[in-house]
C-alpha cells in the first residue's frame, strides 16, 4: 500500500464531497490539469482575490475622501436659498379651497 502524504490526505479530505470532486474533475478535463492541480490553482486564485479586496475598498475610500475634500474647498458660486414655496405641495396656490 502506498504512503499517504499530509498533502495527499488533506486533498483527499477536501474531495470527499461528491459535488466538489465532480467540479474539480470537470475543470481538470477542460484544462488538462490533474484534479489536485486544478484545486490548488482555484484556491490560489480565490485567495489572491480575497487578499486584494480590502486593498480595493481602502483605495476607493481614499478616493472618496479626496473627492469630498476637493468639493469642500470649492468656492460657493450661488449662496441664495432656493424658493421652495413655488413647488411646495403644502401651499395650495390657486387650487381647490383657495
Amino acid at each position: 500500500m502506498g504512503k499517504t502524504t499530509r498533502r495527499g490526505l488533506m486533498m483527499q479530505t477536501a474531495l470527499d464531497s461528491p459535488k466538489v470532486y465532480q467540479l474539480a474533475r470537470e475543470l481538470a478535463e477542460y484544462t488538462g490539469e490533474s484534479v489536485p492541480e486544478v484545486v490548488a490553482r482555484a484556491l490560489r486564485e480565490q485567495l489572491a482575490r480575497e487578499k486584494e479586496r480590502p486593498q480595493k475598498a481602502s483605495a476607493l475610500a481614499k478616493q472618496l475622501l479626496e473627492i469630498g475634500s476637493e468639493c469642500a474647498s470649492l468656492s460657493v458660486l450661488d449662496n441664495r436659498t432656493p424658493d421652495w414655496g413655488s413647488i411646495d405641495p403644502r401651499e395650495n396656490r390657486g387650487g381647490k379651497g383657495s
